[in-house]
């Protein structure tokens, strides 16, 4: 009878006890540097060209990504440049780690960007980072889901700041749109228009205030 307990007690850790997945949107969720911003910096470092557009400073990092050594330029380029992280959102991960939750995250930002940002900045907490391959595509929009469903995730919540994240947010079983209260880097032209649509969407909407974490490093 005993082991018929303990038993029924492990089978039910099995099927009930699961770890429940959020994911997160990186720039303006968690860090307030923007890709563009932090693609400039690289591509002033490592790039002899002029840019004019965002698209410029993508299809150059694309073609930078290309080299061998690419690696070692990001992990260089991380050493010397601080990236801002929000105080409030590296909380909420903690407590979301502690909990027992898989941490996804899943960003627009250029893969080896991402996976060192959460190496160096975010003490690797997130269990899988999804970022993209500039050489083919930008995760925004529906790509985003692509991507987990290409990965095979089902996340329970997911974390975004803009409209962009709103596909990826929806796809969840729960969405929730942070508002950072940082007007200086993470206010944007349609920033009324993403509350209002975040609540037609049934999303929760949480605010993080403006304090940062700088490495110190």
């Amino acid at each position: 009878m005993k082991r018929y307990i303990i038993l029924l007690l492990l089978l039910s850790n099995t099927l009930f006890g699961q770890d429940k997945t959020a994911v997160f949107n990186l720039d303006g969720t968690i860090i307030s540097e923007s890709n563009g911003y932090m693609y400039e910096k690289f591509t002033d470092v490592y790039s002899n060209h002029s840019f004019e557009t965002y698209d410029d400073l993508v299809h150059e990092i694309a073609e930078i990504s290309e080299r061998e050594n690419y690696q070692k330029l990001v992990d260089r380029f991380f050493k010397r440049n601080d990236v801002e992280v929000y105080g409030d959102a590296l909380e909420l991960i903690n407590k979301l780690k502690k909990e027992g939750y898989t941490l996804v995250l899943c960003t627009s930002t250029e893969e080896h960007f991402a996976k060192e940002i959460n190496r160096r900045f975010l003490n690797n907490a997130f269990d899988e980072v999804i970022g993209s391959d500039l050489s083919k595509d930008v995760n925004s929009y529906d790509k985003k889901v692509n991507a987990l469903k290409k990965n095979k995730i089902n996340p329970d919540v997911a974390y975004g700041n803009s409209l962009a994240d709103f596909p990826m947010m929806n796809f969840a079983k729960k969405g929730i749109l942070v508002v950072n209260e940082d007007d200086d880097k993470n206010k944007y032209k349609d920033f009324e228009d993403c509350i209002d649509e975040a609540k037609e969407n049934g999303f929760e909407i949480i605010h993080f205030d403006d304090d940062t974490i700088d490495d110190e490093d």
